[in-house]
């Protein structure tokens, strides 16, 4: 497999241009002070290679950087530089919490020579890169940049990259003029409009150039991407949504190198004045890809060689994939159009494998005999997908009861106990219904782990199963505390649900609980599960042998994690029928992260997790009653997000999200609204990743290091010795 990713060099310029040792913090006080610089301008002048200049709060004229140098805000008030700010050094000039403010939309910053970082500023003008006078770079991260009429540019050989920014209301967010380079990480574009039909806005606009965008977010542009003959443009793990005119054009010459599109979704498009994705000439790889229905084509080729797997065109008015003159290879590809061809093709050649073609007509080819379709399927129209249940049907079958098992219970350990002890009772019933003996196996369980880990919810789960394999007449669960079952509990059957976290107090109290649950287990047709946390149930079954012959399953629940928390979040809202935007979905996801990096047990659990639904969904609906409409999407303006700075940093700019191969353990990039399943870029192995952890956050670093570790020990692990050969 191609290696597509391309590793950013920002961490390696960080080393290579700043040592720790020679930093010298240079303190500007206008008031004076013993170790303090009264002006800037003395300061930078007074300033050493790699010193950190402190610059106080105030508006300032913008000047040209000669040295290699930081300037930093005080962050006691907004630092403004006003005008053109040009670095011209032979180092890392850096540039950090600064606005940075050019005249009239004009330039803002210029890097004729050397490197400048902008990292956490924001720029109210153009951001250029490159000059005859040597080799330019140009690094954002963390920054808020546009109102200009190109946002970031580059020429003559300069390189930019771009992190965890956006840029935004520009006719051009980033041009990449001949000669240069540019890659985009975890980033937006959007708002780039123009109403000139001959120079229309772009959220990213390259020719002769090299490209690459990962986890880049166009979003609102009027072409998204529009590229010229560039030599290497790799677009992996990014979002298209709602383009004017276009999602990506693409125009190449047939030598160059292959246009690179992995496991990336187009949405949003309104218009049919172009193909969503247009591509002239040159060549096309393109894997997981996902178009959702526009009144335009999805994909349109003219004179162009694509490969094409796994992916998903949709369609409304014209043909899903119109292809002219074009040399297809496809494999696994969906084509789908409402009113039209799900394939058009005119003098076109190749061979298409395991395809789905659905139209009216499926297919329409014509002076096309080299082109063959093997193993594909044409179709009038798709299957009616069932409608939602409103209510549960009680499940049946083993399959079943697995399915409710994965869409219900997001923890790994707890679901592959759940389904040990879920098998357990099949295997029963199958014997039995064999007319095999089956031996006597009790089903009282522990659940151990802190409240809101829904234990309550697997309890019913388990009951749902035991009834469905007949080891329980009902599936009734039956909620009590130790103080009910004192004498007052009368036997119902199914699962008794017993809270005994009052079992922690005295010795007496103690053997209160301990009798209360003997008498319990003791009841023909009832399975009790026990919910406390570890420490209070160990001490409880150590006193009674018969509580730990009856108690023979234990399931571990822990504290849920960001990811989880998010994904039960959005089944509360498919349950009510409130679709999610992909901005409110990264909120929602970001806010979780932090609830958990805080330990807040407020909304870190599952009763959380409602209490913040239902603010939510007080502030959905109060608008829906505003605008008079009822198919709004949920908005991050609806979610009562907490006031943190970074959390509303990640929000306002644009954050990085990751998630881990289950098989190599290294990263890919996650985005909302791209298809959850994944082909890792580093080993090739297809894995679903719902959501993404958020790469600044406590739970991505205790994740690296524990991947780290359990890699640490397969490479220290003595090799087993090798038997000799039987002769």
């Amino acid at each position: 497999m191609k290696t597509l990713l391309r590793p950013s060099q920002l961490d390696e310029v960080l080393r290579t241009n700043i040592s720790p040792e020679r930093r010298r913090d240079v303190v500007v006080d206008p008031e004076g002070g013993i170790f303090s610089v009264k002006n800037l301008a003395t300061a930078v002048r007074r300033a050493s290679k790699g010193d950190v200049i402190h610059v106080p709060s105030g508006d300032y004229p913008a000047f040209e950087i000669t040295k290699a140098v930081e300037l930093r805000s005080q962050q006691n008030g907004p630092v403004r530089f006003l005008g053109v700010i040009k670095v011209r050094t032979e180092g890392l000039v850096i540039l950090s919490g600064i606005i940075c403010q050019g005249e009239s939309g004009g330039r803002a910053v210029e890097v004729a020579k050397g490197a400048l970082l902008l990292d956490d500023c924001a720029v109210q003008g153009a951001i250029h890169a490159g000059s005859p006078e040597g080799r330019a770079e140009l690094y954002l991260r963390n920054c808020l940049a546009g109102s200009a009429s190109e946002g970031v540019s580059a020429d003559h050989q300069a390189s930019i990259e771009i992190h965890t920014s956006r840029i935004a209301n520009c006719r051009t967010g980033v041009l990449l003029l001949p000669g240069s380079s540019g890659a985009i990480y975890d980033s937006r574009l959007e708002g780039c409009l123009s109403v000139d039909e001959s120079d229309p806005g772009a959220g990213l606009s390259a020719e002769n150039a090299v490209v690459y965008c990962e986890g880049a977010t166009f979003s609102k542009n009027t072409i998204a991407a529009y590229l010229s003959n560039c030599g290497d443009a790799r677009i992996l793990f990014s979002h298209f949504h709602a383009s004017e005119t276009a999602a990506i054009i693409a125009g190449n010459d047939p030598s160059s190198t292959p246009l690179h599109l992995n496991t990336c979704t187009v949405s949003g498009q309104t218009t049919a004045r172009c193909a969503q994705i247009a591509l002239t000439g040159g060549s096309a790889a393109i894997r997981r890809l996902t178009v959702q229905p526009a009144p335009s084509s999805a994909l349109s080729l003219e004179q162009t060689r694509l490969e094409i797997v796994d992916s998903c065109l949709s369609a409304n008015n014209e043909p899903a994939i119109d292809a002219r003159s074009s040399h297809l290879t496809a494999r696994s590809v969906t084509a789908v159009s409402k009113k039209s061809a799900g394939l058009a093709a005119n003098a076109c050649q190749g061979i298409l494998r395991d395809c789905v073609f659905v139209g009216e007509p499926p297919t329409a080819v014509g002076n096309s005999l080299q082109l063959i379709l093997e193993a594909c399927e044409s179709r009038d129209s798709l299957p009616q997908a069932p409608a939602p249940e409103i209510s549960k049907a009680p499940v049946s079958t083993i399959s079943e009861v697995m399915e409710r098992l994965k869409t219900s219970v997001s923890q790994d350990v707890v679901r592959n106990e759940l389904e040990r002890i879920l098998r357990l009772a099949h295997a029963g019933q199958q014997r039995r219904l064999g007319g095999l003996p089956v031996p006597n196996q009790s089903y009282h369980s522990v659940f151990m782990g802190p409240s809101g880990t829904g234990k309550l919810t697997a309890a019913r789960l388990l009951a749902e199963g035991l009834h469905a394999f007949g080891v329980l007449p009902s599936p009734h669960v039956e909620e009590l505390s130790l103080s009910n079952v004192n004498g007052a509990h009368a036997p119902h059957p199914g699962v008794v649900f017993v809270r005994a976290r009052e079992a922690t107090g005295s010795a007496p109290e103690n053997d209160v609980a301990r009798e209360a649950i003997e008498r319990l287990v003791g009841i023909p047709g009832e399975i009790v599960v026990i919910d406390g946390e570890r420490d209070e149930l160990r001490r409880l079954m150590r006193q009674s042998a018969v509580l730990d012959r009856a108690f023979r399953h234990t399931v571990f629940f822990t504290s849920f994690g960001p990811l989880e928390l998010a994904a039960l979040f959005t089944q509360l809202c498919d349950k009510d029928r409130i679709p999610v935007s992909m901005e409110a979905m990264r909120t929602i996801l970001l806010a979780f992260h932090l609830y958990c990096e805080r330990k807040d047990r407020r909304y870190a659990n599952t009763h959380g997790v409602e209490t913040l639904y239902e603010n939510t969904r007080r502030r959905y609906l109060g608008r829906c009653s505003v605008a008079q409409s009822l198919d709004l999407q949920l908005e991050p303006r609806d979610v009562d997000v907490p006031q943190d700075k970074s959390l509303l940093t990640a929000i306002e700019r644009c954050a990085a999200f990751v998630s881990f191969c289950p098989a190599c353990s290294r990263e890919n990039t996650w985005l909302p609204g791209l298809d959850p399943r994944v082909d890792c870029l580093h080993c090739d192995t297809s894995y679903t990743a719902n959501w993404g952890v958020w790469k600044d956050s406590a739970t991505y670093r205790r994740t690296r290091e524990a991947l780290s570790r359990s890699t640490q020990a397969e490479t220290n692990m003595a090799p087993r010795a090798s038997l000799p050969p039987l002769h």
